[in-house]
């Protein structure tokens, strides 16, 4: 149901509640004075007024309900719901965007960076910025090295100041030295 039919069945309630409130005024004031005529006065027997007597809540809730009915419509009639999504999408979507293009200047700029390594130097920097702090035990297995071939290599890179070594218990936390 679309917000334009919505709005107008919540105008055409609050109209009917208003117009049910006017005849039930109406018909209270034509019973009066129906009893007035008829006994020639406005007064009971006890000595009550019959307009004083009449309780008016029903009448004021009833309009009230009425006018929230109107204020709920004049509320969806200005609230647009679609550009309010719109507008979020459009912010999730550039945040999106913003990160795709902040990894890919990083990947790029990293790739660049690699091009320059042979395979098996590639494969182990690749591992250590996956994992930034990744232990040699660890890098050993994801790297399907052997223990000297990737000591060797890690000591290569050290001396050309690619990667820092940090002793941990009985191996060494790798780390890359150049941020990406």
């Amino acid at each position: 149901m679309n917000k334009n039919k919505i709005i107008t069945i919540i105008v055409i309630l609050g109209i009917l509640l208003l117009i049910n409130t006017y005849m039930y005024k109406i018909d209270e004031d034509k019973y009066i004075e129906i009893i007035s005529k008829q006994q020639g006065t406005c007064f009971l027997e006890n000595g009550d007024c019959l307009h004083g007597e009449r309780s008016h809540f029903n009448l004021f809730f009833e309009i009230l309900i009425s006018l929230l009915l109107f204020i709920i419509a004049i509320y969806l009639y200005f609230y647009n719901e679609e550009e309010l999504n719109i507008a979020k999408e459009n912010a999730k979507t550039s945040k999106i965007i913003a990160e795709i293009k902040e990894k890919d200047v990083t990947n790029t700029a990293f790739e660049a960076f690699l091009s320059t390594f042979n395979s098996d130097e590639k494969k182990i920097l690749k591992a250590i910025k996956e994992n930034e702090g990744v232990q040699q035990s660890t890098l050993r297995f994801k790297t399907d090295m052997s223990k000297a071939t990737l000591s060797l290599i890690l000591k290569s890179l050290e001396e050309r100041n690619y990667i820092k070594k940090e002793p941990y218990k009985k191996t060494n936390k790798i780390y890359l030295i150049k941020k990406f």
